[in-house]
């Protein structure tokens, strides 16, 4: 779903939203070789596919201050010609095998193990993110240029790469 807004030539903006699952029997090229090796279980029945993330949401918003109509009328030929573009994403975490407490090793380490029977059945944290960028024209010596400033993740957002299946979020030393 998405709705779309445009006022005159200074803002364009939009914000859009999605819900889907998917699953599968396979969710890497190698499942035969994990069934074989017993890590996995042969099943006929679709489970939860690595790559599934239910929720997405964007919200973009394109700001732009034309040529010769500074801003409230401020500053004219120094805060006019430039455009400001923000981009806000969250999407749902990762998909995991959770890991159950199977009992504890003899050297008293606890010992956990894949659910088979939940495979890929968690969801991560979620994952967000806010992108800035800022462009000015500016015209010198019959040319023009345009200067630019980038900001990714400007929140500084940790977004997990790899998952703790036993949290469900990303491992951070200390975690069993």
């Amino acid at each position: 779903m998405e709705y779309r807004k445009r006022i005159g030539q200074w803002f364009r903006g939009s914000v859009s939203g999605s819900y889907s699952v998917t699953t599968g029997k396979s969710s890497t090229p190698d499942q035969a070789v994990l069934v074989a090796r017993g890590i996995e279980d042969e099943t006929v029945k679709e489970n939860y596919v690595v790559w599934d993330r239910p929720f997405q949401f964007h919200v973009k918003a394109t700001f732009n201050v034309l040529k010769d109509r500074p801003l409230f009328g401020f500053a004219p030929g120094i805060l006019d010609d430039y455009t400001v573009y923000v981009r806000a994403f969250y999407q749902s975490g990762k998909r995991y095998t959770p890991a159950i407490l199977d009992g504890t090793l003899p050297n008293g380490r606890p010992n956990y193990v894949s659910d088979r029977t939940n495979l890929l059945g968690g969801i991560g944290e979620r994952w967000f993110w806010i992108d800035l960028n800022i462009e000015k024209s500016v015209r010198f010596a019959g040319l023009e240029f345009v200067l630019s400033l980038q900001v990714k993740n400007l929140l500084d957002e940790k977004n997990s790469a790899i998952l703790n299946p036993v949290t469900g979020r990303a491992y951070e030393f200390g975690d069993p």
